[in-house]
């Protein structure tokens, strides 16, 4: 048999010639005993939320948006290893080095939104399963993440989440505004 960590991933495996019985799908998780400790979000969080992402940083994965969200006045805080640095530094984008693993329920609890704006581009994009993104939900975080089809296994738009245009800042922004407008709605999806 072949494990595939996404649907997406094994649509792919099967159009590739796999045989569909033998192909199954696990996805990533997390021990959600580790983020018990990280506070539950308030309303108050999410009316001036401060947007995180945890994971390599990186141009395929999202940092020319970022640039873009801190220009426009989103604080944001960048926690990983860098394959790219920003063109300038900004007072609304703070970036950190990588953390050790059991340092992220930690990480999470400074913020209220967990940003995933990966690219449409990058490598495996088609069938991406990132961890970040399931420990971002066990820490209770309002999670906008690129529409891709594979995120889109695990964030129902405006359910658990909300998806937006991986490269569009315009629709990101207003994500974001969609949550401070509303910090109720994004209580419920958090």
């Amino acid at each position: 048999g072949l494990v595939a960590i996404s649907a997406a991933g094994r649509d792919a495996l099967i159009g590739a010639g796999a045989a569909p019985a033998r192909v199954h799908v696990l996805p990533s998780g997390v021990d959600l005993a580790a983020f018990a400790a990280v506070p539950a979000l308030t309303e108050a969080d999410l009316r001036a939320p401060r947007a995180l992402y945890v994971g390599r940083i990186s141009r395929d994965r999202g940092l020319p948006l970022f640039e873009s969200l801190a220009a426009a006045g989103v604080a944001l805080t960048l926690v990983g290893p860098r394959d790219h640095e920003p063109a300038a530094p900004h007072p609304k984008l703070e970036l950190l080095a990588a953390v050790a693993h059991a340092e992220v329920p930690a990480v999470l609890a400074r913020g209220a939104l967990a940003l995933m704006p990966y690219q449409a581009d990058l490598r495996h994009a088609a069938s991406i399963s990132p961890i970040k993104l399931f420990e971002a939900l066990a820490a209770g975080r309002l999670v906008i993440a690129s529409d891709l089809a594979p995120i889109r296994e695990i964030v129902r738009d405006g359910v658990n989440g909300l998806l937006v245009p991986p490269d569009d800042p315009a629709a990101w922004l207003a994500a974001i505004g969609r949550v401070r407008a509303d910090p109720p709605a994004a209580l419920a999806m958090a």
